[in-house]
């Protein structure tokens, strides 16, 4: 029983960690595109927001890879 829990642990955190990459990313595409097409400037915003939206989606997973960093560290001692 407790290996099916653990593999549905795995299954939610890897769930969670593409959410967490893919929502920010797609964001930033749909935003940089909407304002490319308001502003009529081509892909320059588009280029932008998506770098953000990278930036911001590897942020996430660094975050959530180093949330439990406190509890492993005081539990290995």
């Amino acid at each position: 029983m407790g290996n099916k829990k653990s593999s549905l642990e795995n299954l939610a955190l890897i769930t969670y960690l593409g959410v967490s990459m893919i929502v920010p990313i797609a964001l930033s595409l749909f935003a940089g595109r909407w304002l490319d097409e308001k502003l009529g400037t081509g892909p320059l915003f588009l280029f932008i927001f998506v770098v953000i939206g990278t930036l911001a989606a590897f942020r996430n997973l660094y975050k959530i890879g180093t949330r439990d960093l406190p509890k492993r560290k005081g539990r290995d001692e």
